[in-house]
């Protein structure tokens, strides 16, 4: 196992069966989004997100893949608080 580097975050999420660098091949942070909107559905940090789009039935772009992962917020904020470099 190789040592940690500087601005590395381990992520254990369901990208790869094996703990892994955040934001590297398939993991792209999309957990963090879904667990957000799945939970909140728009309400919570998400009302004032320039993602949610309040037509009829109110959805989060990101969520439905028409904006890019690091769009979000929420991710943003992760990324800054992890000292994450992408």
């Amino acid at each position: 196992m190789r040592k940690r580097r500087p601005g590395e975050f381990i992520c254990d999420c369901r990208a790869y069966k094996f703990p892994h660098r955040f934001g590297g091949g398939h993991c792209s942070g999309f957990y963090l989004i879904s667990e957000q909107w799945e939970t909140f559905w728009g309400s919570g940090v998400c009302e004032t997100c320039n993602c949610l789009n309040t037509n009829e039935i109110p959805y989060c772009e990101v969520y439905n893949g028409q904006e890019g992962v690091s769009e979000c917020p929420i991710w943003q904020e992760f990324v800054a608080y992890n000292e994450i470099k992408i």
